[in-house]
């Protein structure tokens, strides 16, 4: 299994780990899910994307092919931040999450 950035911490605060497409991922910690909710609402949460790829659109042509497929439209995404995105078939439902 491969390991994010953050997998000593998660390790630390004791998550209990799990395998993601070859990434060993927190799935949940020892308070559960509603306590990590409430700590969220009350300061803050971090969320570990290390297992992501990240990629560059450049091009006014390939950006407005990706536009074509994508839920959200790649041409509002300011340079070196991030979005989340989806793949969409050609009924509108969601093909992949990216």
């Amino acid at each position: 299994m491969a390991h994010t950035a953050l997998f000593d911490v998660h390790k630390e605060l004791q998550a209990k780990m799990v395998p993601q497409n070859s990434w060993d991922m927190p799935l949940f910690y020892p308070g559960g899910t509603v306590a990590e909710h409430r700590h969220t609402l009350k300061e803050a949460s971090l969320f570990d994307t290390g297992n992501r790829s990240y990629f560059q659109i450049t091009g006014t042509a390939l950006k407005t092919k990706l536009s074509e497929l994508l839920l959200w439209k790649c041409d509002n995404i300011a340079k070196e931040k991030f979005q989340e995105n989806f793949l969409l078939r050609d009924d509108g439902s969601i093909a992949l999450k990216l």
